[in-house]
């Protein structure tokens, strides 16, 4: 079966069956054309596969399930804890939801410090209620992405980081062929001498500006002259290279 058929057939991306091919939990053989070719058996697999993950065991746990290593009954064990933990992290939180929503609270009359009390002391008797330390993860990411000039003031991306990494890489073969033109000769380290131009300039921009960061949280003046100074460096920098390179090979 190609993988397209198994898409229709079982009715997950082709995306997701790559990523449990590169978790290596399914070894598909290719056919003479060099594409890869599911037998039933993978198939087979894939659905197992689907159906651990539906149940929430960890993607290491299935592995471990089909090297041996651990029986599926002890993974299915280590998931009922795991999900056990979870029901109990949201049972407070339903009790009082359900309170909110049968006193009809409003915003406006709301008792915070009457939730705040009845949260407190169900942490208190051991209750656990959903994990917010992931807020400030995404928060923290928007924030980095934001400095860099990557995203908005919402924290929204503003490139296609790939299209952006490939643009890079683009630049360094482009100034890799220059250099091998300018060198006359076609080999690798003429080649490597160019496409190390831009990559030394973003790295080098990159070990400035990541320091800055966290000075800005601080004393965000003296980081944003700094960052500007570091960008006029590293511009400066790259075109100094740029010239050297071309008036060495002129000479």
């Amino acid at each position: 079966m190609t993988i397209k058929e198994v898409e229709l057939e079982i009715g997950v991306p082709r995306a997701t069956i790559r990523y449990y091919e590169k978790e290596k939990l399914i070894a598909p053989q290719r056919g003479g054309n060099g594409y890869r070719e599911y037998s039933e058996t993978d198939v087979e697999t894939l659905k197992q596969i689907i159906i651990m993950r539906k149940l929430g065991m960890s993607v290491s746990d299935i592995a471990n399930v089909f090297e041996g290593t651990q029986s599926l009954a002890g993974a299915a064990g280590r998931n009922v804890i795991q999900l056990q933990q979870e029901i109990e992290e949201l049972r407070g939180a339903i009790r009082l939801c359900k309170r909110i929503q049968e006193h009809q609270e409003e915003l406006a009359a709301f008792d915070t410090e009457f939730y705040w009390a009845q949260i407190h002391q169900e942490e208190t008797k051991g209750n656990r209620f959903l994990n917010i330390t992931g807020d400030v993860v995404q928060v923290e990411k928007k924030l980095v992405w934001k400095y860099f000039d990557l995203a908005d003031e919402e924290g929204n991306l503003l490139y296609n980081l790939r299209e952006a990494v490939l643009r890079v890489l683009g630049l360094c073969v482009f100034l890799g062929i220059v250099e091998m033109v300018l060198n006359r000769e076609a080999g690798i380290r003429p080649f490597l001498t160019g496409f190390s131009f831009p990559l030394v300039t973003v790295l080098i921009y990159s070990a400035w500006e990541l320091p800055l960061y966290f000075l800005a949280k601080r004393h965000a003046g003296l980081a944003g002259k700094l960052r500007k100074v570091g960008r006029w460096i590293c511009i400066l920098l790259f075109v100094a290279i740029v010239v050297f390179a071309v008036v060495y090979q002129l000479i």
